[in-house]
């Protein structure tokens, strides 16, 4: 028997929770690499020390960031657990800091992995070029 219009227009459980997963999952790729893009623009990497011994805290790498006051280090802070979250760092607990609450910035730590390593532009196979590329407003709809 076939079903009315009225029937079609009702999703059942399954087809809703697949529509809203599917639906995350696009936002948050593109969430992603709008992060992604604020490390190729900011330079989130070491330009003068070796890159496969570098290790910078919080509170230092928004030092190394200028433009970037001190009421957004929270918002760098989620920006580099989500970019460690998917692999471009990884983040290290200071053990070796007081344990002070009021010095978080010192107790978290960021070295590069392989992932991030692609993206200083001073790298022989840089990607940046292409991830800026790929963020472009004009180039995207």
């Amino acid at each position: 028997m076939a079903r009315s219009s009225a029937e079609n227009l009702v999703l059942s459980t399954a087809e809703m929770l697949a529509a809203q997963v599917q639906v995350s999952h696009t936002v948050m790729v593109r969430i992603a690499a709008i992060c992604l893009k604020c490390v190729v623009d900011l330079g989130i990497y070491p330009t003068s020390s070796p890159i496969k011994t570098y290790v910078i805290s919080h509170s230092e790498l928004l030092k190394k960031l200028p433009n970037i006051p001190p009421s957004k280090s929270p918002l760098l802070h989620r920006i580099m657990r989500l970019l460690a979250r998917m692999g471009y760092f990884k983040i290290i607990e200071n053990k070796s800091s007081t344990g002070d609450e009021e010095n978080h910035d010192e107790l978290v730590l960021y070295s590069l992995t392989p992932l991030s390593r692609v993206l200083p532009k001073t790298e022989p196979f840089s990607l940046s070029s292409y991830v800026l590329g790929s963020n472009n407003p004009y180039s995207t709809s």
